[in-house]
């Protein structure tokens, strides 16, 4: 008997082989994170199902965290955070995506999710404060826990991003086609306010040369008098 896989199914309406990057969105639960694997460039779809068929891959509940993991050689980004840059990764209601753990073997995701319950969403038991003045040792399995915890937190905080950027994209499509309907709704851009003119700088009246300015001093006229008299 073939050994179950985990990840990969189809998608109902279009029989589509996808890969499915998160089970359940958090914010939307009846929405999974897929990824088409027939629109996938071939490096991209070897990239990707290294990832899928890896020991990591297949212990993970959600693919994001093995993804999160690796890197991509040509671009040093995760390869989460490259399929998500290259708009990779789409939003599929859950009732539309069947698992393939098996060839020849479908499975609904829902009745998957079903079964899982809400393990995943239960809170951790409470843990007891430990005594701070006694020697902390190294435990290999706590730190493995924590490592784990850590890179799906990071998974996690990544899906909310790619969710963000997908609402962002979705609403501006809807406004375009608002305005394709309507045109007047376009916001206009506002008029560029008038500058106000430069007041000019007042220009000097020129002084014709050989005219003094002004009128002559009193020392002035009686100087021309006395130059008058001896001329006489």
């Amino acid at each position: 008997m073939a050994n179950i896989k985990k990840h990969v199914g189809k998608v109902k309406s279009t029989d589509k082989r996808c890969v499915v990057v998160f089970m359940q969105l958090p914010d939307e639960k009846n929405q999974a994170l897929i990824i088409d694997v027939e629109a996938l460039q071939p490096r991209y779809e070897q990239i990707l199902l290294e990832v899928v068929d890896s020991q990591e891959g297949q212990n993970e509940n959600d693919l994001a965290a093995a993804m999160a993991r690796r890197t991509v050689q040509e671009s040093g980004r995760t390869v989460l955070e490259e399929f998500h840059r290259q708009g990779l990764m789409r939003k599929e209601p859950v009732e539309n995506i069947i698992m393939m753990p098996r060839p020849n073997a479908p499975f609904p995701l829902r009745d998957i999710l079903e079964q899982m319950g809400k393990l995943d969403d239960t809170v951790a038991p409470e843990v007891a404060v430990p005594n701070t003045n006694a020697e902390v040792k190294y435990n290999a399995f706590t730190n493995n826990m924590n490592a784990q915890d850590e890179e799906k937190r990071q998974a996690m905080a990544m899906n909310f991003l790619m969710e963000a950027d997908m609402l962002i994209d979705e609403a501006n499509k809807k406004r375009e086609q608002a305005y394709a309907v309507a045109p007047e709704l376009r916001p206009r851009k506002a008029a560029a306010a008038p500058t106000a003119p430069v007041a000019a700088e007042p220009v000097l009246a020129e002084v014709p040369s050989g005219k003094k300015r002004g009128r002559k001093t009193n020392a002035e006229r009686a100087a021309i008098a006395a130059a008058s008299g001896n001329n006489g």
